[in-house]
């Protein structure tokens, strides 16, 4: 599976449903809040066409973070912190 940052996105343009089709890949929600940073009156068309282009595709999002990841991945060590692997789910 291939992880698809945001500049691939943009270049894929709206070649990503295909891609998404042919080839395994996913993004984050890194790239979902990359988009929207920064968004302008000026910039809204062009963001909320590349966020449709996303939706339409299908592909797939991770939308943890990555310290949400670190803390699943080390849980078994960390047993006061209040974290579990099953609320990171």
């Amino acid at each position: 599976m291939y992880y698809l940052e945001t500049n691939a996105i943009i270049k894929l343009g709206k070649k990503l449903k295909a891609v998404t089709k042919s080839v395994k890949c996913y993004t984050s929600f890194l790239t979902i809040m990359e988009l929207l940073k920064g968004t302008t009156e000026a910039t809204y068309q062009s963001v909320r066409s590349r966020l449709q282009i996303i939706k339409d595709s299908g592909i797939r999002i991770d939308w943890y973070s990555p310290s949400r990841r670190e803390i699943a991945a080390y849980t078994a060590i960390d047993h006061k912190s209040g974290y579990s692997g099953e609320n990171c789910h």
